[in-house]
């Protein structure tokens, strides 16, 4: 535990700083040809690369939306919005936060419009990806995609501030901190990050069914009183989640060198997490994990 927390700290400490997909995507442009870019909003995405990525999703939702029954209100819509980007950099040309929350809201509205036909591309393409492992933009990206199409349509955040958006965009941190995760069973875990702190994020999970063509927002379960777990529809774990075969543990850390905190383990089930177990290292006190230290409810068998 201590060596997973360890790997975990150095990298998201350096979110602030150096947002981890940014570098990634540093040699990716936006969806059009920045060398004949003429509008201030244009020019803006070609020198960000966060909104650059959202660019590159948005004209990927379009595409999808405009294969549905409302393409005529979907072109009326994004010509409209379109013309409108420009003044998001009146007051400041400098300033891109309005910018990228406009485009992230504006990608959330395609995927919306594209509905199932989104969620079929992003279960098509989407793969096993680890954050704290080597990984591709092209793989970061599709991660990306995936986590905007399930919290879109399954499970839709509150949206950050615009400081938030500014400080780690969506795009980076579903970019850089996206799990997905195979289970023994054939199907994937998805932990989509929404919200990031110094060494752990809350997640949002997901369990995915590519071959079935579905997938559900997993349902948490928690303790409660008689000591029969119940299942929290809109839990959200806070830690780093491993998955092995079927089990899912989260390990929330009360401090970042890890001598301290709490492990949950589950099991995936059809629709979610279902709880196995609670193991607790109250003190930060330097010491390992050990039996001696550690306490540990069992809820059910594994």
């Amino acid at each position: 535990m201590r060596r997973a927390a360890a790997v975990l700290l150095p990298i998201l400490s350096l979110v602030a700083a150096v947002p981890a997909p940014a570098a990634a995507q540093a040699a990716r442009g936006p969806s059009f040809d920045c060398a004949r870019a003429a509008r201030p909003a244009e020019k803006a995405v070609c020198a960000d690369d966060s909104l650059a990525g959202v660019d590159r999703l948005m004209a990927r939702a379009y595409r999808l939306a405009l294969r549905g029954a409302s393409a005529d209100a979907v072109k009326a819509e994004q010509r409209a919005w379109l013309a409108g980007r420009d003044r998001l950099l009146a007051a400041d040309p400098t300033d891109y936060g309005p910018l990228t929350v406009a485009y992230r809201d504006r990608l959330r509205a395609l995927i919306a419009a594209a509905g199932p036909l989104a969620l079929a591309d992003a279960l098509a393409t989407v793969r096993p990806i680890d954050p704290l492992a080597e990984t591709t933009p092209e793989g970061e990206e599709e991660a990306a995609f995936a986590a905007f199409v399930l919290t879109t349509l399954l499970d839709r955040p509150a949206p950050p501030d615009e400081d938030e958006e500014v400080g780690l965009p969506t795009y980076d941190r579903y970019a850089g901190f996206t799990l997905v995760a195979p289970l023994a069973d054939g199907r994937l875990l998805m932990a989509v990050p929404d919200s990031c702190g110094a060494y752990q994020c809350t997640v949002v999970p997901f369990l995915l069914d590519p071959a079935g063509g579905t997938a559900v927002r997993a349902a948490v379960e928690v303790p409660a009183a008689g000591g029969t777990p119940a299942a929290d529809p809109q839990g959200r774990p806070t830690g780093m989640v491993v998955v092995e075969g079927t089990r899912v543990s989260v390990l929330t850390l009360y401090r970042g060198i890890g001598d301290c905190g709490l492990r949950t383990v589950f099991r995936a089930g059809a629709a979610a997490l279902e709880l196995l177990r609670v193991e607790e290292k109250d003190a930060c006190d330097g010491n390992d994990w050990a039996p001696g230290n550690t306490t540990v409810t069992t809820f059910r068998a594994d």
